[in-house]
């Protein structure tokens, strides 16, 4: 609504228009470019993570209980998975002889989740 109203008016009022445009558009995409750039390096580190936990299940047969089993033989720690307040963990599960490594790409839902047992990401949600 607001573009089409920056076409008309005085030449100050279509430039103060225009402005108010150009900084939403700017925070929007400011917002998208971060998300995309965090996720990024989500995935990055969830491979690390992967290779770690396979490693860990061929050392010992079985998936680690935590990523915190990991350290200090796999990984010097564990990591984060992104720099965002809210939902910056991996979160790792153990069922039914499989585990689960996922993230949060884009809140509140849209989780990749790699299963070990299929070697795959999918996404839940």
């Amino acid at each position: 609504v607001a573009l089409p109203r920056a076409a008309f008016g005085e030449p100050a009022v279509r430039r103060a228009r225009l402005a108010r445009v150009a900084v939403f558009l700017a925070a929007a995409l400011l917002v998208f470019g971060l998300n995309w750039l965090n996720n990024t390096i989500a995935r990055t580190r969830a491979e690390t993570l992967i290779t770690a936990i396979k490693a860990f299940k061929q050392t010992n047969q079985r998936y680690p209980r935590d990523l915190d089993e990991l350290v200090p033989r796999f990984l010097d720690r564990v990591p984060t998975a992104k720099y965002v307040f809210g939902h910056s963990a991996f979160d790792y599960f153990v069922a039914d002889e499989d585990a689960h490594l996922l993230y949060v790409a884009f809140p509140p839902y849209y989780r990749p989740t790699y299963q070990f047992e299929a070697d795959r990401w999918e996404i839940l949600d």
